[in-house]
């Protein structure tokens, strides 16, 4: 990792980042291991990181440097966006939103995220996977599928609320 944040570097972008794949699978918090490797990264040049792997989504934080004030947004897990996983949280996931200025410098200018919740065939009855923005009611779903696009959204919520650190839902 460390040959390609140096290699990344050599090509002067205005930004890096780090996608990584890490985690304990069904763990809607971050590991002590998913920490330290962001604080390392962060200290190597990346300049943001988005996470995968867990099969849930994790807290999301805005990372400030004390000194130059530069932000850091590191997305511990994306949770699923497609999937066929009928566990608990395992149906949903997050769009992350970045937007950007380059003057002199880059700056990050509005960030956030959205949920999605994907329904299933086997749930729905329909012959398709569909990912839908979790924020508004489907009264088209059925019932149950509806409680469970309900349970992921509270779940998330309630784990943002308590664990997430400047970053806020947004609606698309």
């Amino acid at each position: 990792m460390a040959a390609d944040i140096e290699k990344a570097k050599a090509m002067y972008p205005d930004l890096i980042f780090a996608c990584v794949h890490w985690g304990e699978e069904y763990q809607l918090t971050s590991s002590r291991h998913q920490k330290e490797l962001a604080d390392w990264l962060l200290e190597q040049g990346v300049d943001h990181i988005i996470g995968a792997h867990p099969h849930v989504v994790q807290p999301m934080e805005m990372r400030r440097d004390s000194i130059s004030g530069k932000q850091n947004l590191v997305v511990y897990s994306l949770g699923n966006f497609v999937s066929n996983m009928s566990q608990v949280n395992t149906d949903g996931g997050l769009l992350v939103k970045m937007e950007f200025q380059k003057d002199s410098v880059i700056t990050i200018t509005d960030y956030g995220y959205a949920l999605v919740w994907t329904a299933r065939p086997a749930i729905t009855g329909k012959r398709i996977h569909e990912v839908i923005p979790a924020f508004r009611e489907y009264p088209e779903l059925p019932g149950h599928a509806e409680n469970r696009r309900k349970t992921f959204v509270k779940n998330a919520r309630e784990l943002f609320r308590r664990y997430n650190k400047e970053i806020e839902e947004y609606f698309f």
